[in-house]
């Protein structure tokens, strides 16, 4: 009896640990050209990646490596206001992430 109350504690925690190594990441590689990095998406999974900016969403499509990975870059404006304040990436398969990017305030340009 208690070796069964020790198993049902490590799996207890163990599980969320194994579930959160398998939630879909984006990750930030560099601001200019904005490049993200995707990790534990499915397996050759097409991706269509979005870069929200004010100007309105880039968008590209990716497929991911055998493990799971893809590398996305957008070519943005370096003025704060063309840069983008959030990326999301949607799979075919399901898969999905955020992430969300801290960018400089944007001050647009006054209309004549």
């Amino acid at each position: 009896m208690k070796a069964l109350a020790i198993v049902a504690a490590l799996v207890a925690v163990t599980a969320p640990a194994a579930h959160a190594a398998t939630t879909p990441k984006l990750r930030l590689v560099t601001q200019q050209p904005l490049t993200v990095r995707g990790e534990a998406f499915r397996p050759s999974e097409r991706i269509a990646v979005t870069a929200m900016t004010l100007s309105g969403p880039r968008r590209v499509l990716v497929r991911t490596t055998p493990a799971g990975r893809f590398s996305a870059t957008f070519r943005l404006p370096s003025q704060p206001c063309g840069r983008a304040l959030a990326v999301l990436a949607l799979g075919s398969r399901g898969s999905r992430a955020s992430l969300n990017l801290r960018s400089a305030p944007c001050i647009p340009p006054p209309r004549d």
